[in-house]
């Protein structure tokens, strides 16, 4: 059964007091008490209507076979059938109607509802998208920022490489290219000067111990049994084979690092002992 009007206005009156009445409710409430009174309308006409023409049927057939009390009792008994009929069946049409608003105010809450869920999906979608977005423009902008670092730095790379190469051209193999090193052109101009000295060192090292061999040898350095002093008396290789010791030349001891010098070196010391005696 529909909510009683009075139920309903009380409602609207108090939602109405409110310092912030919610308009959707308001609205709701204002439109059941229309509906309310309207039903309240077609059912009071519709049944008085109704029940006013039968009661005038009924009257007159009553006053008509009022004569014949058998007759006239089974009539009455039939036209009270028939009224107990009508009001069945007008309180059947009162709860259709009634099951009808209801059905009606549900189909409109299940829109009101899936029209929310909707919105609420589409903002969830939006959202995702465009957090999606977002991570997919920072991942992009770090790996630009990579690749270019990249490029930047090879390209750096090699220019210092082109820079140390032309350093060391510059000194016309009168440096150890191993020591000329550094991250910057500052850096590897520092180095050159470490470089030149070490290779002045080498080739003073093994000047003097050429030199000191040649000496106890009776003979100076490069000359051959012979006596003579030419490419001849110098083996494949640069350095001078005696008694089965290869001596290296100025650019072999050059490329040597400092383990491998002093492992030469007391080579040689032991060839000049080995000769005094």
């Amino acid at each position: 059964m529909p909510r009683e009007l009075k139920t309903i206005e009380t409602e609207l009156t108090d939602e109405k007091s409110k310092d912030k009445p919610d308009e959707k409710i308001v609205s709701k409430l204002e439109t059941e008490v229309t509906d309310r009174k309207s039903y309240d309308d077609d059912v009071e006409k519709g049944t008085a209507s109704r029940v006013k023409t039968e009661k005038e049927k009924l009257y007159a057939s009553i006053e008509k076979h009022k004569g014949d009390a058998s007759k006239a009792t089974d009539e009455l008994a039939q036209n009270q059938e028939k009224l107990k009929k009508l009001e069945e069946a007008e309180t059947a049409r009162e709860k259709k109607a009634t099951e009808d608003v209801d059905k009606k105010k549900r189909s409109e809450m299940e829109v009101s509802e899936r029209m929310a869920a909707l919105e609420d999906e589409n903002r969830r979608k939006t959202e995702e998208t465009d957090a999606k977005l977002l991570q997919q423009r920072e991942e992009f902008t770090a790996e630009t920022a990579r690749k270019d670092k990249a490029f930047d730095d090879k390209i750096k790379a090699q220019e210092l490489e082109t820079y140390r190469q032309s350093v060391i051209a510059d000194a016309k193999g009168q440096i150890i290219p191993e020591v000329v090193k550094g991250n910057t052109k500052e850096e590897i101009d520092g180095t050159v000067e470490k470089a030149k000295a070490r290779y002045t060192e080498i080739r003073n090292g093994a000047l003097e111990a050429d030199h000191k061999k040649s000496m106890t040898d009776g003979k100076l350095p490069g000359q051959s049994g012979d006596g003579k002093v030419g490419p001849e008396s110098t083996p494949a290789g640069g350095g001078v084979d005696k008694g089965g010791f290869q001596e290296k030349s100025v650019a072999e001891l050059a490329t040597m690092n400092k383990d491998e010098l002093a492992a030469h070196k007391e080579k040689v010391l032991q060839q000049l002992e080995a000769s005094a005696t």
